[in-house]
């Protein structure tokens, strides 16, 4: 993925993660969006693309956040320790020969996350 550029003030706050009552994940899309524009990056890229690539924007830009002494957030706490149990998950099924099993529960993770967004 190319390299995005979170706006100058923008803070990880803006994009108001929260739980949805299923366990899903509710976001603020108007901030992926100026992120995107920032970056000159098609909003498609997050919106229209694989979970992966919101997952990993999310991801990486809350480990920023932390290391240039932004607060903890929960959610973003909760969905970075999901995303590594499900790498050690696939880990532990690419060692058995079960990759596709473990695959196919990443993409379902991320493909809710993704839709409950759409809808909210």
């Amino acid at each position: 993925m190319k390299k995005v550029a979170i706006p100058v003030g923008m803070d990880f706050s803006e994009l108001r993660l929260a739980r949805l009552p299923k366990g899903g994940v509710s976001f603020d899309w108007s901030v992926i969006e100026r992120v995107c524009q920032a970056s000159g990056l098609p909003v498609g890229l997050f919106q229209d693309a694989p979970e992966d690539n919101l997952a990993e924007l999310i991801v990486e830009w809350y480990q920023a956040h932390l290391q240039q002494g932004g607060e903890r957030n929960p959610v973003a706490d909760d969905l970075f320790y999901e995303v590594l149990l499900e790498v050690e998950q696939l880990r532990q099924a690419l060692i058995s020969g079960k990759a596709h099993i473990a695959y196919s529960a990443a993409r379902n993770f991320f493909d809710v996350v993704a839709k409950e967004n759409q809808n909210a």
